[in-house]
């Protein structure tokens, strides 16, 4: 018996038996007290097998030890069965034609005591085993009810756990906005306290409230707006300077006579202020300052310098205040300084010659200027070319006539006292309490001892430089040749990996050696494992080490050099990153081969190189699956391409370049690299599982999903690209693979799935992101399910193309710009038509792009900002219309 249904045969036959019996020995009944009791036993056991017949149908578990149990005791009843039917059998044959003659018969076999008494015994051990299976019913059912009880514990379990897990999460959310709200009381009590502070100052600053008008769009403004726009036009060459000069003279005096007569009129007065807290010196001054970098002569700023100074003696004559701030804390000194020096960097002698022309205390007097903005400028100009960075120290010290004593100069004692370079004086203000020191506006202090190396050891301990701004100060000391500091910065315990872009952007070899090694040294201190923590970054991590090698964002565009003698450099010092794998982000090489911006040649002078030096092109990234081999020839491809686009023979001048030293192989298409032709053969495939090549993604059809660059405002259509990208793969493909199957179906398959623009699900391709995660089954599924359509089209013209290039038989290549252009133009025609708005927010939401027709984007002509146009803005001003 090895099912239920066996079971219930045996239970049936046993039933019948029974009945046999019982039907004999009941015309019987009377001859034997013993038969009588044949006839009750075999009775009762007919009703509980009848009882049981039902519950035998349901109870039935291969693996289960009760179940095996039962098997046992049915096992029993049907060998008792065998027997039962033996008995019944032997009582058929007892039959005779008359009854007296069976009265005589008594004797025989089937009413001998012994054999009532085996029968007696065989339904004895049947009622057991019948008792026996009767309780394995009962335990079962008791099981069964068990198990739901247990079950409906554990739903009512988990549900209480949900329900504390949410009110603990609750309580914490509470707590955590009562936090929030007692840090937002606390710093509303110190502004309060702050602001108290403020007004019980007999110095401050702040206007009384009569004097306080709210921000507004004011005519004062609109006018000194419009001589800003005039005057900020590109530089002027030398043939235009002079008529430059008068234009801005003619502006100048035409602005000043409109805000008298605004001001005449009531319609303004100085004590108004714009959106960003600037007054009307601050606005003024600013635009003088922009009028001065314009003009390109020298002489053109002494001629100018009468303008300013007769500019600032009318701000003075309307009352306004020359040392009154704005919101940044910027006098309309400081603005006439910004103004002039930004956003184009003025020429070191011009510069030099405005603050010589102009008697700065005869002028403005007791003015009071904050040097944080001209120390702000001043770390701006360390990154440009190194002269310009001692301009500032001569603006400060033109500007400011006494520093160690001036009453109205707005810097602390610190910073006057480093600039000054007085090494006593440094000391006595250091030896002050910490908070004493904090009060004062020390952020910029360590920039000023940049060229004092005395100094910068002095306030290097009491943290004037953060981690943020260590990088510029590197970069800064070393721009400027300060030896002494770059030394002392090489050492600090912020130098970590980050210092190396500022290295490579530096474009000096001396100098990327010197981080490099000091690199290395901190890594080789810190563990010979390779496994130490620098700045949040595991050594040797993928992300570190592809930064180490090639910064994309520092790479100096005028030497394509630099990174090769980077990477050189690197290898020297003793990083050998190239080809260690990361649980997470792969290897340094496949960040390289995905990241890198470089040209044509350089890209694949790097790659070959570091392939050299033991990289694995095909080490798969563990996340993504892509391997290097795939976006190297996706990118030399992109490159190619892009080149070919530019200029027809620019690629053809990258590649020559790689014929030294017999380091090509001669094709019908021309001379190619080794290195490329060797990605190119290589058959490897990834993990990509998308529609586009469900069994992995090789070279050439990695090649055909790249979207290549387009320098014009429109996309090309699908099948014009995917032309394009055909061209440059025959080229760099080898021959011999042109006629390989899974190369033809991949080309027919990724090219046929581009033109149809269906969505690809294996991730954002030619994007990648550090922590890289790719699209859930649950995401793929609502694509699949938007484009069930489109996907059995596709599939069906992959049947079509599939049948006719096998009877085709001839080139790849010619049967794409052939037979498959034809009818998917043809199909892309037809199936054209216009999508409903609903349709198109439903395909997007779950993730499918649509390509649409989009409208050309108006294009509005900006009048020409000459002095006509000044003059006209001037008139509508004053008269109302603006």
């Amino acid at each position: 018996m090895s099912d239920p249904g066996s079971i219930v045969g045996a239970v049936s036959l046993l039933l019948q038996i029974l009945q046999g019996l019982r039907k004999y020995y009941f015309d019987y009944r009377g001859f034997s007290k013993d038969i009588v009791n044949i006839i009750t036993h075999i009775s009762r056991a007919e009703a509980i097998l009848s009882v049981l017949r039902t519950p035998i149908e349901h109870f039935w578990r291969d693996d289960d030890e009760l179940s095996i149990e039962v098997h046992k005791c049915v096992k029993s009843c049907e060998e008792a069965c065998k027997k039962l039917e033996h008995q019944l059998k032997r009582c058929n044959k007892c039959h005779g034609q008359q009854k007296e003659a069976l009265l005589w018969a008594k004797m025989l076999y089937p009413f001998r005591k012994t054999t009532l008494e085996d029968l007696q015994k065989q339904l004895d051990r049947l009622f057991n085993d019948l008792q026996l299976f009767m309780h394995a019913l009962n335990l079962d059912a008791s099981i069964f009810f068990h198990h739901q009880t247990m079950s409906h514990a554990s739903a009512t379990y988990d549900n209480a756990q949900k329900t504390h897990d949410r009110q603990v999460y609750q309580t914490e959310l509470l707590e955590e906005i009562l936090l929030q709200s007692e840090r937002r009381y606390q710093q509303i009590d110190n502004l309060a306290l702050d602001v108290i502070k403020l007004l019980e100052d007999p110095h401050h600053r702040l206007p009384t409230p009569s004097a306080l008008k709210p921000a507004c769009d004011h005519p004062l403004f609109a006018v000194v707006d419009a001589y800003s726009k005039l005057i900020s036009e590109p530089e002027v060459d030398d043939e235009e300077s002079s008529a430059s000069l008068q234009r801005n003279v003619k502006a100048t005096r035409l602005t000043l006579g409109a805000i008298h007569k605004l001001i005449q009129d009531g319609r303004g007065c100085v004590r108004d202020v714009d959106l960003e807290g600037n007054t009307l010196a601050h606005v003024l001054l600013h635009s003088l300052g922009t009028a001065v970098q314009r003009e390109p002569h020298s002489i053109h700023f002494v001629a100018f310098c009468d303008e300013l100074l007769y500019s600032i003696q009318f701000l003075y004559d309307l009352g306004c205040d020359i040392n009154e701030q704005n919101d940044l804390g910027c006098t309309p000194v400081g603005s006439l300084v910004i103004g002039s020096t930004t956003p184009v960097p003025p020429r070191i002698p011009d510069m030099r010659l405005m603050i010589d022309s102009l008697p700065w205390t005869t002028v403005f007097g007791s003015f009071e200027l904050s040097t944080d903005f001209l120390t702000r400028q001043y770390r701006n100009f360390y990154h440009r070319e190194s002269g310009n960075s001692m301009l500032w120290m001569d603006i400060y010290s033109q500007l400011k006539t006494n520093l160690e004593s001036g009453p109205y100069c707005l810097d602390g004692p610190l910073i006057r006292a480093v600039t000054l370079q007085k090494e006593d004086q440094v000391l006595k203000i250091l030896q002050a309490p910490e908070h004493v020191i904090r009060r004062e506006n020390t952020d910029f202090s360590i920039w000023r001892t940049l060229s004092w190396p005395r100094g910068f050891e002095l306030l290097l301990p009491y943290g004037f430089m953060d981690d943020e701004e260590y990088p510029e100060v590197l970069k800064a000391a070393f721009h400027c040749g300060y030896t002494t500091v770059v030394n002392r910065l090489l050492h600090l315990p912020q130098f970590d990996h980050t210092m190396w872009p500022v290295a490579v952007d530096s474009g000096d070899a001396h100098f990327m050696q010197l981080v490099a090694s000091a690199l290395y040294s901190r890594h080789r201190e810190s563990s010979a494992t390779a496994l130490f923590m620098s700045g949040g970054f595991i050594v040797p991590d993928p992300e570190y080490c592809a930064q180490l090698y090639m910064p994309e964002w520092s790479v100096p565009r005028g030497n394509l050099n630099m990174t090769m003698e980077a990477a050189r450099i690197l290898n020297d010092a003793g990083f050998t990153y190239a080809d260690i794998s990361h649980a997470d982000q792969g290897t340094p090489f496949w960040h390289l081969a995905t990241t890198s911006t470089l040209p044509l040649y350089e890209y694949i002078r790097l790659m070959a190189w570091l392939s050299s030096q033991g990289a694995d092109v095909t080490a798969a990234h563990p996340t993504w699956g892509t391997m290097p081999l795939h976006h190297i020839a996706r990118t030399i491809a992109l490159l190619s391409l892009h080149h070919e686009n530019v200029s027809s023979s620019a690629e053809s001048v990258y590649l020559e370049r790689f014929a030294n030293n017999g380091d090509t192989i001669s094709t019908v298409d021309g001379k190619v690299p080794k290195f490329v032709r060797r990605i190119f053969g290589t058959p490897e495939l990834d993990h990509c599982r998308c529609l586009c090549a469900p069994s992995g993604c090789n070279v050439v059809s990695s090649v055909l999903k790249a979207q290549p660059m387009n320098n014009s405002s429109e996309p090309l259509p699908p099948i014009q690209r995917l032309k394009d990208v055909w061209k440059v793969l025959k080229r760099l493909l080898p021959s011999e693979r042109l006629s390989e199957t899974p190369v033809c179906d991949s080309i027919i398959r990724v090219s046929t799935f581009e033109a149809m623009q269906l969505s690809h699900t294996c991730h954002c391709r030619d994007i990648r992101n550090l922590s890289p995660e790719n699209m859930s089954d649950e995401h793929v599924k609502d694509i699949r399910y938007t484009e069930q359509h489109d996907i059995c089209t596709f599939e069906a013209l992959l049947e079509e193309f599939n049948e006719t290039w096998f009877r085709f038989g001839g080139d790849i290549m010619d049967f794409m710009d052939g037979l498959w252009t034809t009818r998917m133009t043809a199909f892309l025609e037809e199936s054209d038509k216009i999508i409903s708005r609903k349709e198109l927010e439903n395909m997007r939401a779950v993730g499918v792009w649509v390509h649409t027709c989009e409208l050309p984007i108006s294009e509005v002509s900006e009048a020409s900002c000459d002095l006509a146009w000044f003059r006209n803005k001037v008139d509508s001003i004053l008269s109302g219309m603006v």
